[in-house]
Protein backbone atom coordinates (compact mmCIF):
# COMPACT_ATOMS: atom_id res chain seq x y z
CA UNK A 1 0.00 0.00 0.00
CA UNK A 2 1.42 3.39 -0.96
CA UNK A 3 1.71 6.21 1.57
CA UNK A 4 -1.12 8.03 -0.26
CA UNK A 5 -3.38 4.97 0.07
CA UNK A 6 -2.40 4.64 3.75
CA UNK A 7 -3.41 8.28 4.31
CA UNK A 8 -6.80 7.77 2.68
CA UNK A 9 -7.39 4.57 4.64
CA UNK A 10 -6.54 6.40 7.88
CA UNK A 11 -9.02 9.19 7.03
CA UNK A 12 -11.77 6.62 6.38
CA UNK A 13 -11.01 4.86 9.70
CA UNK A 14 -11.09 8.19 11.58
CA UNK A 15 -14.48 9.01 10.05
CA UNK A 16 -15.84 5.55 10.90
CA UNK A 17 -14.57 5.88 14.48
CA UNK A 18 -16.22 9.29 14.81
CA UNK A 19 -19.51 7.92 13.46
CA UNK A 20 -19.44 4.97 15.83
CA UNK A 21 -18.79 7.27 18.82
CA UNK A 22 -21.62 9.63 17.79
CA UNK A 23 -24.04 6.73 17.30
CA UNK A 24 -23.07 5.13 20.62
CA UNK A 25 -23.62 8.44 22.43
CA UNK A 26 -27.07 8.70 20.79
CA UNK A 27 -28.12 5.17 21.70
CA UNK A 28 -27.77 4.10 18.06
CA UNK A 29 -30.28 6.66 16.77
CA UNK A 30 -28.77 8.51 13.80
CA UNK A 31 -31.40 11.26 13.97
CA UNK A 32 -30.27 12.21 17.49
CA UNK A 33 -26.63 12.40 16.35
CA UNK A 34 -27.57 13.83 12.95
CA UNK A 35 -25.50 17.01 12.99
CA UNK A 36 -22.40 15.23 14.32
CA UNK A 37 -22.80 12.45 11.73
CA UNK A 38 -23.16 14.97 8.90
CA UNK A 39 -20.11 16.96 10.08
CA UNK A 40 -17.92 13.83 10.29
CA UNK A 41 -18.90 12.71 6.81
CA UNK A 42 -18.48 16.22 5.39
CA UNK A 43 -14.88 16.27 6.72
CA UNK A 44 -14.17 13.01 4.88
CA UNK A 45 -15.57 14.53 1.67
CA UNK A 46 -12.74 17.11 1.73
CA UNK A 47 -10.11 14.38 1.47
CA UNK A 48 -8.65 14.49 -2.09
CA UNK A 49 -8.02 10.80 -2.80
CA UNK A 50 -11.10 8.73 -1.95
CA UNK A 51 -10.90 7.18 -5.42
CA UNK A 52 -7.89 5.16 -4.19
CA UNK A 53 -9.48 2.94 -1.52
CA UNK A 54 -12.02 0.18 -1.24
CA UNK A 55 -13.12 -3.16 -2.53
CA UNK A 56 -15.18 -3.30 -5.74
CA UNK A 57 -18.81 -4.31 -5.20
CA UNK A 58 -21.68 -4.84 -7.66
CA UNK A 59 -23.81 -1.70 -7.77
CA UNK A 60 -27.61 -1.88 -7.65
CA UNK A 61 -28.29 1.76 -8.50
CA UNK A 62 -25.07 3.02 -10.02
CA UNK A 63 -22.36 2.19 -12.47
CA UNK A 64 -19.49 1.49 -10.11
CA UNK A 65 -19.07 1.27 -6.37
CA UNK A 66 -16.54 0.30 -3.74
CA UNK A 67 -16.91 -0.64 -0.09
CA UNK A 68 -14.46 1.63 1.71
CA UNK A 69 -15.42 0.59 5.25
CA UNK A 70 -17.39 -2.31 6.69
CA UNK A 71 -18.33 -3.64 10.07
CA UNK A 72 -21.65 -5.30 10.96
CA UNK A 73 -23.15 -1.98 12.09
CA UNK A 74 -21.59 0.52 9.69
CA UNK A 75 -20.96 0.36 5.94
CA UNK A 76 -19.41 3.06 3.76
CA UNK A 77 -19.86 2.71 -0.01
CA UNK A 78 -18.26 5.09 -2.50
CA UNK A 79 -19.45 5.11 -6.10
CA UNK A 80 -20.45 6.94 -9.24
CA UNK A 81 -23.93 7.48 -10.62
CA UNK A 82 -24.28 8.76 -14.16
CA UNK A 83 -26.88 11.19 -15.47
CA UNK A 84 -29.94 9.17 -16.45
CA UNK A 85 -29.40 6.46 -13.80
CA UNK A 86 -32.14 6.59 -11.21
CA UNK A 87 -34.75 4.56 -9.45
CA UNK A 88 -38.02 5.72 -7.92
CA UNK A 89 -38.04 6.56 -4.23
CA UNK A 90 -36.88 3.48 -2.32
CA UNK A 91 -35.56 2.25 0.99
CA UNK A 92 -32.54 0.16 2.02
CA UNK A 93 -33.83 -1.35 5.27
CA UNK A 94 -31.45 0.69 7.42
CA UNK A 95 -30.65 4.33 8.21
CA UNK A 96 -28.64 6.02 5.53
CA UNK A 97 -26.50 9.10 4.90
CA UNK A 98 -25.66 10.30 1.38
CA UNK A 99 -22.77 12.70 0.71
CA UNK A 100 -21.64 14.23 -2.57
CA UNK A 101 -17.92 14.01 -3.29
CA UNK A 102 -17.87 15.27 -6.91
CA UNK A 103 -20.89 16.36 -8.97
CA UNK A 104 -24.47 17.19 -7.97
CA UNK A 105 -27.45 15.13 -6.86
CA UNK A 106 -31.11 16.01 -6.57
CA UNK A 107 -32.09 14.50 -3.22
CA UNK A 108 -35.50 13.90 -1.68
CA UNK A 109 -36.12 12.32 1.73
CA UNK A 110 -39.48 11.00 2.89
CA UNK A 111 -41.30 10.13 6.10
CA UNK A 112 -43.69 7.20 6.08
CA UNK A 113 -47.15 8.26 7.36
CA UNK A 114 -49.09 4.99 7.08
CA UNK A 115 -48.46 1.90 9.22
CA UNK A 116 -47.51 -0.40 6.31
CA UNK A 117 -50.45 -2.73 6.91
CA UNK A 118 -52.09 -2.25 3.47
CA UNK A 119 -50.43 -4.23 0.70
CA UNK A 120 -49.25 -2.04 -2.15
CA UNK A 121 -50.07 1.21 -0.29
CA UNK A 122 -47.78 3.86 1.18
CA UNK A 123 -48.45 7.38 2.33
CA UNK A 124 -45.29 9.48 2.21
CA UNK A 125 -44.45 13.07 3.03
CA UNK A 126 -41.45 14.65 1.32
CA UNK A 127 -39.53 16.30 4.17
CA UNK A 128 -36.36 17.26 2.33
CA UNK A 129 -35.83 18.28 -1.28
CA UNK A 130 -32.64 19.92 -2.52
CA UNK A 131 -29.74 19.81 -4.93
CA UNK A 132 -26.67 18.53 -3.14
CA UNK A 133 -23.21 19.78 -4.09
CA UNK A 134 -19.75 18.53 -3.04
CA UNK A 135 -19.53 18.26 0.73
CA UNK A 136 -23.30 18.24 1.28
CA UNK A 137 -24.69 15.40 3.41
CA UNK A 138 -28.30 14.18 3.74
CA UNK A 139 -29.50 11.76 6.41
CA UNK A 140 -32.44 9.32 6.39
CA UNK A 141 -33.64 7.87 9.67
CA UNK A 142 -34.16 4.22 10.48
CA UNK A 143 -36.97 2.24 8.82
CA UNK A 144 -39.71 3.01 8.02
CA UNK A 145 -38.25 6.49 7.42
CA UNK A 146 -35.25 5.47 5.30
CA UNK A 147 -37.05 6.36 2.06
CA UNK A 148 -35.25 8.60 -0.41
CA UNK A 149 -34.37 9.23 -4.03
CA UNK A 150 -31.17 10.54 -5.56
CA UNK A 151 -31.11 11.83 -9.11
CA UNK A 152 -27.75 12.83 -10.59
CA UNK A 153 -27.77 16.34 -12.08
CA UNK A 154 -24.35 15.55 -13.58
CA UNK A 155 -22.21 12.42 -13.28
CA UNK A 156 -21.72 12.22 -9.52
CA UNK A 157 -19.34 10.48 -7.14
CA UNK A 158 -21.02 10.04 -3.76
CA UNK A 159 -20.54 8.29 -0.44
CA UNK A 160 -23.35 6.28 1.13
CA UNK A 161 -23.03 5.47 4.82
CA UNK A 162 -25.46 2.89 6.19
CA UNK A 163 -26.25 1.43 9.59
CA UNK A 164 -25.27 -2.09 8.53
CA UNK A 165 -26.02 -4.24 5.51
CA UNK A 166 -28.79 -3.31 3.11
CA UNK A 167 -31.95 -5.42 3.07
CA UNK A 168 -32.24 -8.09 0.37
CA UNK A 169 -35.80 -6.94 -0.26
CA UNK A 170 -36.39 -3.26 -0.89
CA UNK A 171 -39.56 -1.28 -1.18
CA UNK A 172 -40.06 1.13 -4.07
CA UNK A 173 -42.65 3.93 -4.00
CA UNK A 174 -44.78 6.18 -6.16
CA UNK A 175 -45.63 8.97 -3.69
CA UNK A 176 -48.22 10.64 -5.95
CA UNK A 177 -50.18 7.40 -6.46
CA UNK A 178 -49.54 6.26 -2.86
CA UNK A 179 -48.23 2.95 -4.15
CA UNK A 180 -45.41 0.66 -3.04
CA UNK A 181 -43.95 -2.58 -4.33
CA UNK A 182 -41.13 -4.88 -3.30
CA UNK A 183 -38.13 -6.03 -5.27
CA UNK A 184 -35.37 -8.47 -4.33
CA UNK A 185 -31.93 -6.85 -4.51
CA UNK A 186 -28.35 -7.93 -4.19
CA UNK A 187 -27.35 -7.27 -0.60
CA UNK A 188 -24.47 -4.91 0.15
Amino acid sequence: MTSKEQGVAAAVRRCAGDLIRHLDAAGGDPTIAGEEIKASIARLMTYPDLFDVGIVRPANHGESSRIIYYDPNLVMIFGVTRVGQMDPPHNHGTWLATAVYRGELRYEGYLRRDDGSRAGYAELDCVESRVMKPGDVALCGAPPNDIHITIPVVDTWALVVAGGAFSNVREYYDPQKRQRWEKSEKAA
